[in-house]
Parts: C-alpha cells; structure tokens; sequence
C-alpha cells in the first residue's frame, strides 16, 4: 500500500480562499451574486408575469427583466 501525504491547510490560508473575489460573467454563481450568466422564465421570478425570459445582468446582481410579459388586465 502507498501512503500519500497530504499537506494540512491552516485557517489563515482558508481565509484567503474565502476572500477570493466574484467573478461576473464565468457561469459560476459566486458569493455576492444573484445570478451569472443564466436566464429564468419570468414567471419563477415573479408570479405577476405570466411569460418572456429573464437574463442575468451584466453585473450578476439581479436579471432584466424587460422582456417579462405582465396581464395588461
């Protein structure tokens, strides 16, 4: 049997893992971001709507949602 070493990460190195900045536009949602990249039917977002798609904004803190369809009742 081999034994592999595996070297001990201290909590000083965690902390700088964590305080790895988001990154906008990779596909990967990250702390401080609603979304990144993606779309939603704009009725997951909001039960108001009842069609169109929602795409992630260019700074991934939320979707735009211009081209949801509201009931103009």
């Amino acid at each position: 049997m081999q034994v592999i070493a595996v070297p001990q990460i201290s909590p000083f190195c965690l902390l700088l893992l964590n305080d790895v900045p988001s990154y906008c536009g990779n596909g990967v949602i990250e702390p401080g971001e609603v979304c990144d990249g993606d779309s939603l039917a704009c009725t997951d977002l909001d039960a108001s709507y009842y069609g169109g798609t929602a795409y992630c904004n260019s700074t991934c803190d939320g979707y735009n949602e211009g081209n949801c369809e509201e009931d103009g009742w």
